[in-house]
């Protein structure tokens, strides 16, 4: 828990402001497309994401209707090697699937 609240505190001094009312939506259980558009700016500054791109993203997979999250940790070495293999493997499948179709 130490290591989440030396994150916390380093959020939001970069931003120079408390995160206590979203960390309090998100205990309530609240969901992102019933926050009004301040707070919906507020909970993405809290994930340090881009509103318009969190909301393209997750639109088009899962659409807006999810629970807010706390940040998740950032991933090991480990983790990162493994996302970046898993990455490359599927571009790799993609550029195979895209050159025999139009090699054909």
């Amino acid at each position: 828990m130490p290591n989440v609240k030396a994150r916390l505190n380093r959020l939001e001094a970069r931003h120079n402001q408390s995160f206590a009312d979203v960390l309090s939506w998100i205990r309530a259980g609240r969901y992102y497309d019933e926050l009004s558009d301040s707070e919906k700016e507020r909970y993405c500054l809290y994930r340090d994401c881009d509103r318009l791109g969190l909301e393209q993203v997750n639109g088009y997979f899962n659409g807006l209707h999810f629970q807010l999250e706390r940040n998740p940790a950032p991933p090991t070495p480990t983790q990162h090697a493994e996302t970046v293999k898993e990455l490359e493997e599927w571009f790799r499948q993609a550029q195979a699937e895209y050159n025999a179709a139009c090699c054909e």
